[in-house]
């Protein structure tokens, strides 16, 4: 007989843990993980909101505290009523 470790021994345990292996396998045949098929597709080109980005800037919207985006045409006008 070996160890005691707990209410088991050790074959009793080396038992237990085969049939928790066992019950894993069984589950992981019956819902196998998804499996990725096929190349990555190229990156998507976003360089266009770059480009739109940089006829805009974010300011205070008038002292309170939020912040608003503004067009680059009227920042002369930040803060004005």
């Amino acid at each position: 007989m070996g160890k005691i470790y707990g209410s088991m021994d050790v074959q009793n345990r080396v038992d237990h843990v085969q049939e928790l292996i066992e019950k894993d396998k069984a589950h992981r045949e019956k819902y196998p993980s998804f499996k990725l098929t096929g190349t990555v597709s190229d990156p998507v080109d976003t360089s266009y909101k770059q480009e739109i980005s940089k006829q805009y800037t974010v300011a205070v919207a008038y002292n309170k505290g939020g912040y608003q985006v503004i067009p680059k045409s009227q920042i002369k006008d930040i803060g004005r009523k």
